[in-house]
């Protein structure tokens, strides 16, 4: 069996657009000792490229004959979004007796929701790697000298690819989670010492 894969140009593609909205409020507690935030933001997107693969069979190319021919393109998609709401918050114990003083909580999550279409699917699918779910916990503490953070990230189920050539629901990747630790120590105003380290989870 004769087989080839030829990959071709698109002289029409069009210009990607883009259209962003955001707006936000933040509120500090009296004494600067804390803030939480509200945010909301929506993205359109025209002209996004996808990859598209066409198969033939008993094709004809440059005077050759082959039993199957693969032809790779790229095409502009239909419209898509991102849209979402995103909520945060600190809080420094600062009066707290010492040495607790020095500790602090940061949090964040963010709520999405994306869309692409393509001329290939029958209905829209979710942008690449862009979960539904986002959202970070930080325990830190900090002094003059000294800093120590641990923080947890989580990121949900989303896709794994622009790969939507043929409509599949096997184009995701499961969620992660991620811990991170970060110690910093000044010597003095020249020196500096910093330890991090980091683990990463999924789901296969």
């Amino acid at each position: 069996m004769l087989s080839a894969t030829n990959e071709i140009g698109n002289p029409m593609l069009r210009p990607i657009e883009s259209r962003n909205w955001d707006a936000s409020v933040q509120y500090h507690l009296p004494g600067d000792v804390a803030w939480v935030s509200l945010a909301g933001f929506h993205k359109s997107l025209e002209g996004l490229l996808f990859e598209t693969v066409e198969q033939g069979a008993n094709a004809t190319f440059a005077g050759a004959r082959f039993d199957r021919y693969t032809t790779i393109t790229v095409a502009n998609t239909g419209s898509s979004h991102v849209s979402g709401v995103e909520i945060a918050g600190r809080y420094d114990f600062l009066a707290a007796p010492a040495p607790f003083d020095g500790f602090g909580v940061l949090t964040n999550t963010a709520f999405r929701d994306s869309s692409i279409s393509t001329p290939t699917l029958p209905g829209a699918r979710p942008l690449v790697n862009q979960a539904d779910l986002i959202y970070t916990a930080q325990l830190y503490y900090e002094t003059e000298r000294f800093q120590v953070s641990l923080a947890y990230d989580y990121q949900g189920r989303a896709a794994r690819s622009h790969d939507w050539s043929t409509p599949t629901e096997n184009n995701f990747r499961e969620p992660l989670s991620r811990l991170d630790l970060k110690i910093i120590f000044d010597f003095d105003d020249n020196w500096r010492a910093t330890l991090s380290g980091r683990v990463r989870s999924s789901r296969s």
